[in-house]
């Protein structure tokens, strides 16, 4: 009995150390302007999965700890069924919504609508840096230029915590490049512009 008191003393301990010093340093952060986004804690997946398993691993040695896992699930499931259901049943196209879909559609016009003209592509992206387009434009294949080119698309997201940045943005494309036709996805919009004092 006392190897298993041990044992668990030190898994608590692990975790303790695998959740408790990340978050010690968050205390201290003040990056990007004070704003902390929720993919920050990536990390944290794994550990809380673990927490998870190892959780449910003790409970399952005690009568009581399988109706507790069962109750639990239950609950669990209950609440997320309904979330899963809405957002399973959401038209992309007539809603607010940013998923990989609308994103591919979105690309895939630029490349349509561009034909075998050379284009840049400026892209915002709430998180502001547009790591998910970088790649999804690599793997569609979307040809933008390394150069200056007088046609430009801008590609921006909504972005309703912030609509102060998103006009910042887009009123800093109207100095650069002239709306020549507009297209939505969702909560994409794509800008087909002329350059401005393109020589």
């Amino acid at each position: 009995m006392d190897n298993n008191k041990t044992y668990i003393l030190n898994i608590v301990k692990l975790f303790l150390l695998f959740l408790g010093v990340p978050l010690i340093g968050y205390i201290f952060y003040t990056g990007n302007y004070g704003n902390f986004y929720g993919y920050y804690l990536t990390g944290y997946y794994l550990i809380i999965v673990l927490l998870f398993s190892f959780l449910t691993s003790f409970l399952l040695k005690y009568r009581f700890g399988k109706l507790i896992i069962i109750v639990g699930l239950a609950l669990f499931l209950g609440s997320n069924l309904k979330l899963t259901l809405k957002k399973l049943n959401i038209d992309i196209l007539n809603s607010n919504e940013i998923v990989l879909q609308n994103q591919i559609m979105a690309i895939n016009w630029i490349k349509e609508d561009s034909g075998n003209h050379k284009f840049n592509v400026d892209v915002y992206v709430p998180p502001v840096i547009p790591h998910s387009y970088n790649y999804l434009f690599k793997w569609l294949d979307l040809g933008q230029s390394e150069d200056s080119q007088k046609l430009l698309y801008t590609l921006y997201e909504i972005d309703p915590p912030h609509p102060e940045r998103l006009d910042a943005w887009l009123a800093r494309q109207d100095g650069i490049g002239k709306v020549e036709e507009t297209v939505k996805f969702g909560g994409i919009t794509v800008e087909r512009r002329e350059r401005k004092n393109f020589y």
